[in-house]
């Protein structure tokens, strides 16, 4: 149950911090998201703001895990 709440916490900073990030807070977010990618998908959080939260790098990385927990992404935004 600690492990939820931190894993709750942690991500709605995330997406709080991602909308007013600069280029080094954005790198911060994206490296901590990815870092916790399969936590926060197991745990239930929504696969599309997951993949907001990644780098694009990260997004192909974690395609497949992040499409099967339910993410629509768009190839052409990737590239």
């Amino acid at each position: 149950m600690e492990r939820d709440a931190y894993l709750k916490s942690r991500f709605e900073t995330l997406l709080d911090e991602f909308e007013e990030a600069d280029a080094l807070e954005l790198y911060d977010i994206n490296t901590e998201a990815e870092e916790l990618c399969g936590d926060f998908l197991k745990a239930g959080f929504d696969a599309d703001l997951v993949a907001m939260l990644l780098a694009p790098d990260d997004v192909v990385r974690h395609y497949d895990e992040l499409v099967d927990y339910g993410a629509t992404i768009d190839i052409e935004d990737l590239v």
